[in-house]
This record gives structure tokens, sequence and C-alpha cells, in this order.
């Protein structure tokens, strides 16, 4: 927030002609924020869709819509008087901690759990071509690496959340953690979950959970061909290999 709106106010308003850059300056960041939100709204509407396709699939209208007003409900609190201070609770511990460890589930799931090879595959069929290998690289080592460093070096030098000089409450601290790792507690309750449902001992259940379901095939009819063939491809090089 200082950054844009003090720093660069004070530097757009050295500049000639101050108040047209100023409305340039703003009109930019409102497209930004629109555009931004397409992608969450998009995010959260698939998640949804493809969890309960019988339900939503042909309401995507709809929920898009009941999410936007949902958006708009809980953002009304951040722009009321004491809003920046709410946004400060909610910037500090969500980029703390949340937002690393997906990154770092996410990495470690496509290099390791699903497998790089098969996510070339999902990639190759959408975009036509398979990616350099440095992407495998990144995922499988680079990136998880340099997420753990991050993420030990934000948990060695946490500090309260403040704004300025305002120090926060203790329970104002409390609610930032909460906030900070509601996000993450779907990930270990849906895994206990499916872990529960699922058959066999403890070490079978485990093992059959962490990895890729042999019954998935892409969407479209069209790729599901592609994907197969791929798919046996692929299995009699492994068994060649052993």
């Amino acid at each position: 927030p200082g950054l844009t709106f003090v720093t660069y106010p004070e530097a757009i308003s050295r500049l000639p002609l101050s108040p047209l850059w100023a409305v340039l300056f703003y009109l930019m960041l409102l497209t930004v924020a629109i555009d931004s939100q397409f992608g969450f709204v998009e995010t959260i509407n698939a998640s949804l869709i493809d969890e309960f396709p019988k339900v939503l699939r042909h309401r995507k209208k709809t929920l898009s819509a009941v999410l936007c007003l949902l958006k708009f409900i809980l953002g009304i609190p951040l722009v009321m008087q004491g809003g920046i201070y709410v946004f400060q609770i909610m910037d500090w511990y969500c980029a703390l901690l949340s937002l690393m460890i997906f990154s770092l589930i996410e990495c470690m799931v496509i290099g390791w759990i699903y497998g790089v090879d098969r996510f070339y595959t999902d990639i190759e069929m959408m975009i036509g071509y398979k990616p350099c290998m440095m992407w495998s690289i990144c995922w499988k080592y680079i990136t998880p690496c340099l997420l753990v460093l991050m993420l030990t070096f934000n948990i060695l030098t946490v500090t309260p959340v403040s704004y300025k000089a305002y120090k926060y409450p203790s329970w104002a601290v409390g609610t930032g953690w909460i906030i900070g790792l509601i996000s993450l507690i779907p990930i270990p309750v849906c895994f206990s979950i499916s872990l529960w449902r699922s058959e066999g001992t403890l070490k079978q259940r485990l093992k059959e959970k962490m990895r890729a379901s042999p019954n998935w095939r892409p969407q479209l009819d069209a790729f599901k061909s592609t994907f197969d063939s791929v798919t046996l491809l692929q299995k009699k090089e492994v068994e060649d290999t052993i």
C-alpha cells in the first residue's frame, strides 16, 4: 500500500502535467486489478465445477455472479476507515506462510508424485509441444529448495505485524495467524478423509494416495485416445528398462 498510494503519488506529483499522469496511473492500476480478479474468480469457478459437475456445469454464469457478490461483500471491510489495518494483517501473514507452502506442495506433487513426464504429456496435449527440460529441473529441484530456504528464513525472522507506528494487539496477531493458516487446513483434512475412506493397511493407503490415479483421463474426448496411447508407451518403456 505504501508504494502504490504514497511513494508513486509523491513521484507523480513532481512530474509535468501531474494530474494527467495520476489519472493514467490509477486507471492502469484499476485495469490490472480487474484483470487479476478474472483469474481469481475463474480459478474458484473451475475448482467448484470440477468437484460438483452435475450441479454447477450448466450454471457457470450464476456461480460467477454469486462468487463476485461474495467477494464484494468480503472486501467491504477493507475499504472502510480501518481497512488498511485489516489488509495489513492479511497481507502480512498470508504471504508469510501459506503462499510458499502451497507452492512447495505444488512442486512436490507435480515433480515427484504425479510425475514430470505425465505433466509434460498433459502440457503437450494442450499446447502442441513439450516444454524444455529446464522446467523439469526447476519443478523438481531448484524451486523446492529455494522455497524451503525462504520459508525457513521467514519463520526464523518473523516479527509481529505492524503498520507504520501502530502495534497490533495480541488478539489481532492471533487473528492474523488464523487467517494465514486457514487456507492450509483443507489440505490435511481432505487428505485424512481420503485416507480414511480407502481400504487396506495404513501403509497401503499411504502408498495408494501418494501416486497418480490410474483412472485419470482428460475431459475432452479428442485427447483421451492420445493420452491412453502415450500412457501405454510410457509403461512399456518402464517395463523394458526393468
